[in-house]
């Protein structure tokens, strides 16, 4: 199964979300979308995932289990970061035209909290 399948739980539902609005921006011209994001001097922002599995074992002295861990999902903690830093984004001066994220199951979760 490969890394990036859509079949894989939080990536179905984050690939639910944000598909028929990417589709729509992106599907006309994927190259004039991004020379319009650049043109028009609009913002990136860059956004790390919320604690996974494998941090809290490596946190707790468990460094080998900690990177035997190969796609960890987020903890509660995770969830929790991951809600609170998609509420301090969500600003009406704010506005996602495109979102990308690494297709790893913590950084979808993540996405999945702050595209809702």
């Amino acid at each position: 199964r490969s890394s990036c399948d859509a079949s894989r739980g939080p990536k179905r539902q984050l690939a639910q979300l944000i598909a028929p609005a990417t589709a729509a921006r992106l599907s006309n011209d994927r190259n004039m979308a991004a020379r319009d994001l650049f043109k028009h001097g609009r913002p990136f922002s860059f956004v790390r995932h919320g604690e996974g599995a494998h941090d809290a074992l490596i946190d707790e002295g468990k460094q080998e289990a900690g990177r035997g861990l190969l796609d960890p999902e987020l903890t509660e903690t995770g969830h929790d970061q991951a809600a609170a830093l998609a509420k301090e984004l969500s600003t009406p001066e704010r506005n996602f035209d495109v979102v990308v994220t690494s297709p790893l199951t913590r950084a979808l979760q993540t996405t999945a909290h702050i595209v809702k």
